[in-house]
């Protein structure tokens, strides 16, 4: 009986039993220690949330922006004020290796004029826009990393070019018309508040013809013929690829050619297009 009672006093009773998982080392399996290299299980709020959707876009003014964070089914909107029409340029820049992000350019009424959804480093978004208010999306596509979400930074840039003056320059209004004969002139371009005017002379009888070839892709060119009173004798007005009018002459005299843009739509200022005239006497 005294030996037994003498093994039973060798456990202390002040040590407390140990716990389920417990090795003894003080590092329990089950803790969230960023030391083990284990992952992050909460995503970290950027300065500028919450900017979760269009109507919490967050203003940005152009320049450089860092520190920036993607985070799961939780979408990153800004939003920038374009004063006068210019190329915008907006790179969202992250590496793969942290996870991949996607980039969206939209108009304030949701068109998306660029996207950026590729599946290498950076997004790059890169439009002409016309004065308004735009708004940027960024979204996480997928996460790869240790931590969760993706950083990134964003640079907004803007430049301004004047539309290049073509071979029939300067031809911008009815006054600054240019004598045209007939033929073929390609290289022409039109931009917004820069109209190209061209004056033919013609005689009673004769048929005019003029036909612009262009890329609707890049604009929407519209086409008029007028007298000198500014009266439109023949007008060509569609959303295709050309526009054509033809005119039968009633007096001698001047004609004038107006092309102007009705809207531009690609990544130049302006249009360009090609112009072809003719006339034939009965």
């Amino acid at each position: 009986m005294g030996l037994l009672l003498g093994l039973l006093s060798c456990e202390s009773p002040s040590d407390p039993p140990e716990e389920p998982g417990d090795d003894g080392s003080g590092d329990n399996v089950g803790d969230d220690d960023d030391s083990s290299g284990t992952a992050i299980d909460h995503c970290e709020d950027d300065p500028h949330e919450d900017n979760d959707d269009r109507d919490t876009a967050a203003p940005l003014e152009f320049g450089t922006h860092t520190s920036l964070m993607a985070c799961p089914d939780d979408e990153d909107w800004y939003q920038f004020t374009v004063t006068e029409t210019a190329r915008v340029v907006v790179q969202v820049l992250f590496s793969q290796e942290d996870g991949d992000v996607d980039a969206f350019l939209e108009t304030a009424s949701g068109q998306v004029v660029a996207e950026g959804i590729s599946s290498s480093d950076n997004e790059t978004l890169d439009a002409v826009l016309e004065p308004n208010t735009y708004l940027i999306v960024v979204s996480q596509f997928s996460d790869s990393g240790l931590i969760n979400g993706t950083r990134y930074n964003m640079e907004i840039s803007e430049s301004f070019a004047e539309c290049p003056e073509d071979i029939l320059e300067p031809n911008n209004s009815q006054e600054a018309a240019v004598d045209l004969p007939a033929g073929t002139y390609t290289g022409l371009q039109v931009c917004d508040g820069d109209e190209d005017w061209q004056q033919v002379d013609v005689a009673a009888g004769d048929t005019i013809e003029v036909a612009l070839s262009f890329s609707s892709d890049e604009g929407d060119i519209d086409l008029r013929l007028q007298d000198g009173a500014g009266a439109v004798l023949a007008f060509s007005e569609t959303a295709t690829d050309g526009e054509d009018v033809a005119y039968r002459v009633e007096e001698d005299g001047v004609l004038w050619v107006r092309v102007y843009l009705f809207e531009d739509q690609g990544s130049i200022p302006g249009a360009i297009y090609t112009l072809d005239l003719s006339l034939s006497s009965p």
